[in-house]
């Protein structure tokens, strides 16, 4: 479950922290204005209900969820995907099924995603991308091989690169063009389960692609729409609550 989701699903929150969940999707993008007491009195809690809640999310507190992202760079890499043809994701493990949620979200919006699990194919594939493509490279440490090596390949065909990495310097953030980095709180080898990392990249991925849908809201709506009908006609509920208001209508109609 993305970062968005689990904000609106409520799952396991108190009251009050409902309340900063609430006041979190309510700001959007205006949060990087906000600080912890600001957050705060919105949400009409103390700051240790909105650090609890931060923690709960998988994060050490208030700043280590603020700095998973910044606008400015964040606006400019939603920008140069608006340009281009394709977008590549390039990552192993656990990192690749997080992408894949992704690449369903915005495949609905008519965003062509690709993401290659063989290694070796993801080799033969950054070899023959375009200026008119993009590429996101997911990696921790920054320094796996096979995605150095990916990069490498990219910036000799003049594709854009997008880093999601650990903060510091590493060989990654040096080669792209833009970075974003994710929470730097688990050894590599010695972490019990790489948890904090996965949140992080699932946030990432579901910011950009809410962000991605905000350029053009209508045509997105539409679109996706038009692609969920044609292609799940087949999925039905009796529950009225989670039923589209279209389908009252058509009913009310017959």
């Amino acid at each position: 479950m993305l970062i968005l989701d689990k904000l609106r699903s409520y799952e396991n929150f108190t009251k009050t922290e409902i309340q900063v969940a609430q006041a979190l999707l309510g700001i959007g993008t205006k949060i990087t204005d906000y600080s912890v007491r600001m957050l705060a009195e919105e949400s009409y809690v103390s700051p240790a209900t909105v650090v609890r809640l931060c923690v709960k999310l998988g994060y050490e507190g208030y700043e280590d969820f603020m700095s998973l992202f910044s606008y400015g760079m964040m606006n400019k890499i939603i920008s140069l995907m608006a340009r281009k043809r394709t977008i590549h994701i390039f990552s192993s493990g656990t990192a690749l099924s997080v992408a894949e949620s992704f690449k369903e979200k915005m495949q609905k919006i008519g965003k062509a995603v690709y993401i290659t699990e063989n290694q070796r194919y993801s080799l033969y594939d950054a070899v023959n991308l375009y200026n008119d493509d993009m590429a996101i490279i997911i990696s921790y440490s920054g320094e796996t091989k096979d995605m150095l090596d990916i990069a490498r390949f990219c910036k000799k065909r003049h594709v854009s690169i997008v880093a999601i990495t650990s903060f510091g310097d590493n060989t990654l953030s040096s080669l792209s063009d833009y970075v974003i980095h994710i929470s730097t709180k688990e050894n590599m080898f010695s972490n019990l389960g790489n948890f904090s990392t996965q949140i992080s990249i699932f946030f990432i991925l579901d910011l950009i692609y809410a962000e991605y849908f905000k350029l053009d809201y209508r045509k997105n709506y539409e679109k996706k729409k038009s692609i969920t009908s044609l292609l799940e006609s087949k999925r039905y509920s009796d529950n009225p609550i989670i039923q589209d208001e279209t389908l009252f209508q058509d009913e009310a109609e017959e």
